[in-house]
């Protein structure tokens, strides 16, 4: 009995020491990869302050207009004024967590009113029996409003060099971009990777658009 506890306990250490020089070896690797960076969670916080101006209304008119011939549906709403509210948006190399006022700011949400069809390719992992699966696509835009033209500009330059962090694994789980025009930034996100180029083709669309 003693003897087969001691044999367990002998293999248990071996074990735990195996597992321990696996761990540092590894830990050496992730502290060089930008996946160390994201799963650590010593950020520090910094607040963009945006201001609730005067609508520009043009662009986002076109942009309805250009998603209803595509039979798209646009579902928007103001956030209230009187709450504190932010979006996020991280740089997992610098470790920095970006705080985005969005009091009186502008959110749309656009999705597709008919179900893209996709066809399914079974392989080990996926044993699904569909051989077709449906889906919308989807994003959001959130308009951050500024002063003036040069401090937007300022903060979009913040946003957009932070969304592209870490070679764009950073914001990788929202896909996140940015544009800017005139004193508003648009902002632009889908946690769906099949709605990217769909997302895309309405991104050019804003950069192609003069503001009023």
């Amino acid at each position: 009995m003693c003897t087969n506890i001691r044999k367990s306990e002998f293999f248990h250490s071996l074990l735990i020491s195996f597992s321990c020089l696996l761990v540092l070896s590894c830990q050496k690797k992730l502290e060089d990869s930008i996946l160390y960076k994201l799963v650590n969670t010593d950020y520090t916080h910094d607040t963009i302050h945006t201001v609730n101006m005067p609508d520009n209304l043009g662009l986002i008119n076109n942009l309805n207009e250009e998603l209803e011939k595509n039979d798209v549906k646009v579902t928007s709403y103001t956030v209230d004024q009187s709450k504190d509210e932010y979006s996020f948006i991280f740089d997992c190399v610098e470790r920095i967590q970006y705080h985005i006022s969005m009091k009186g700011m502008r959110v749309y949400s656009i999705k597709t009113t008919s179900k893209r069809t996709k066809y399914n390719r079974r392989t080990k992992i996926n044993r699904s029996n569909k051989d077709f699966s449906s889906y919308y696509y989807n994003f959001h835009i959130r308009i951050y409003e500024f002063k003036n033209d040069e401090i937007a500009k300022k903060q979009f330059e913040i946003v957009d060099k932070v969304s592209k962090s870490g070679e764009g694994y950073c914001n990788r789980n929202f896909n996140t971009q940015f544009v800017l025009k005139k004193n508003e930034i648009f902002e632009f996100e889908t946690m769906d990777d099949k709605s990217i180029n769909f997302m895309n083709n309405y991104i050019l669309f804003i950069e192609n658009q003069e503001a009023d």
